[in-house]
């Protein structure tokens, strides 16, 4: 089976990593955790033999080859998560310390992939908003679609080992951690080092403010304007609230989406 780990950037990508992972632990499934950039996901996939062994990727990026196992669909079980792409901006900004400019065309490019997502199908689709209000909820949800029923007792479980409390103890192990241990890895961007778990794939900064809306607290007026008009199409297709919505005036209210009113006619980090 191949499992793909999906999404936008800052989504909770990782943290339905660590819900899978420990999914299949519980049900003492083996596994080969593979997580890579775009390049070598595409060589991955060429190759890769995911009818006689488990493997969970996590990948923020759908080439060629991702989309033909994905259409395909044979032994393939996809997660897509997503966020209001402004507060992926901010918190692209404060994880590798790009520039505004630099967020926006990262962000920019991963909205093009959750686009293409949603004219495929085919996959679970998870919104961050509700993923950190009930993650019990799709810790159950998630296991179901492995074709598995998880007792509640167990759901409770994996929701405690996968808590914002957990993942900042982790967290804090790898920005201690030596660059020497097995499980840790030191990558570069064009601004910083940084170190994450090869296991875990949380990083040095993983956990920030999670907060909903942050972007009306932390970008200026002027970048909340382009940031809106950038991503708008995005922003009137998924819900999320339009620049006038909400206070306005940076207090970070948190307006409820106009996509969560019409869901049912439509069908922390």
């Amino acid at each position: 089976m191949l499992i793909l780990n999906l999404g936008v950037p800052r989504s909770g990508t990782v943290l339905v990593h660590n819900i899978i992972r420990n999914i299949l632990d519980n049900f003492s499934v083996p596994y080969v955790s593979v997580n890579t950039n775009e390049a070598k996901t595409e060589e991955f996939l060429a190759d890769c033999d995911f009818q006689s062994q488990h493997i969970l990727l996590h990948a923020h990026s759908m080439g060629p080859n991702m989309r033909r196992v994905i259409k395909e669909g044979k032994n393939v079980v996809a997660f897509f998560n997503y966020r209001d792409p402004r507060d992926v901006l901010v918190s692209l900004m404060h994880l590798h310390d790009h520039s505004f400019e630099d967020a926006l065309k990262m962000t920019d490019a991963s909205f093009v992939y959750l686009l293409e997502a949603l004219k495929i199908g085919r996959f679970m689709f998870i919104p961050y908003r509700h993923l950190i209000r009930a993650q019990e909820a799709f810790v159950f949800m998630i296991g179901q679609r492995f074709g598995s029923v998880i007792d509640l007792a167990t759901v409770s479980r994996i929701t405690a080992m996968t808590s914002v409390d957990k993942h900042r103890a982790e967290m804090e192990r790898v920005r201690d951690a030596s660059p020497a241990e097995d499980d840790i890895k030191v990558l570069n961007n064009r601004h910083r080092k940084l170190k994450e778990s090869a296991t875990s794939l949380i990083n040095d900064r993983h956990i920030q403010s999670g907060k909903i809306g942050r972007w009306r607290l932390e970008l200026t007026p002027e970048q909340q304007a382009v940031a809106t008009a950038r991503f708008e199409r995005v922003i009137k297709r998924l819900g999320f609230e339009p620049l006038e919505e909400g206070d306005g005036d940076g207090s970070g209210k948190e307006a409820e989406p106009a996509g969560s009113r019409q869901a049912a006619a439509a069908g922390k980090i």
